[in-house]
């Protein structure tokens, strides 16, 4: 209880929910990770091989086909801006 009463007095004092739950451990913010490790490392790979390797016929993957790759494979679904941003933490840019 104390912890979420510190929390409405962080954001009454306008502080980001990143920046709260930063300092209040245990709260996160934003969704957990949906894809494991392992799965993060066979997505990398599959990015790496390129478009054609996994059947499309364009030689630039899009983050719609990246988020379709992901859902044929890991039967997950990811919006394309979400997949946006998890292009940088396998090591691609958007």
């Amino acid at each position: 209880m104390a912890k979420r009463i510190h929390a409405v007095i962080l954001n009454s004092d306008a502080r980001s929910s990143g920046e709260i739950a930063h300092l209040l451990e245990g709260f996160r913010s934003g969704r957990p990770a949906l894809l494991s490790a392992a799965q993060l490392g066979d997505l990398t790979a599959i990015v790496d091989s390129g478009p054609v390797a996994y059947g499309c016929d364009c030689g630039v993957s899009t983050s719609p086909m990246i988020a379709r790759v992901i859902t044929e494979r890991f039967g997950l679904g990811y919006h394309p801006g979400h997949v946006r941003k998890l292009l940088p933490r396998i090591g691609f840019s958007v």
